[in-house]
C-alpha cells in the first residue's frame, strides 16, 4: 500500500463539508479519521495532523487488504507473502 502526504482525498475527509460523488469515495477515509479522531485531534499543527492521517490511513489499508481471504489463505498456506506500508511526499520524493 502506498500514500502519499498531499493527498486531496485525505485532506477532503477531515471536513466536514459534502463534496458530492467523491463522497463515496472518500468514506473510508472518513472512517478511518472517525476510529483515529482522539489522537488526530491533539495534533494543533493542521499540515502534521494532515500528515498523521495519512500515515495512519496507509496502516489501516494493510491492516483491511491483511484481512482479505486471499491473504489469509496465502499465508495459511504458508505462501510467502509479504505487505508493506508506504507514505511519500510527491514534492521531493521522499
Amino acid at each position: 500500500m502506498c500514500g502519499h502526504y498531499e493527498c486531496g482525498g485525505v485532506k477532503a475527509a477531515m471536513g466536514n463539508q459534502h463534496i458530492g460523488l467523491i463522497d463515496n469515495w472518500i468514506r473510508h477515509l472518513k472512517d478511518v479519521y472517525r476510529l483515529h479522531h482522539e489522537e488526530l485531534d491533539a495534533i494543533e499543527d493542521e499540515d502534521k495532523r494532515f500528515k498523521r492521517f495519512v500515515e495512519i490511513n496507509v496502516i489501516e489499508q494493510v491492516w483491511d487488504l491483511a484481512k482479505t481471504s486471499i491473504v489469509q489463505n496465502a499465508w495459511k498456506n504458508k505462501q510467502d507473502l509479504w505487505i508493506h506500508g508506504w507514505v511519500y511526499a510527491a514534492c521531493d520524493g521522499h
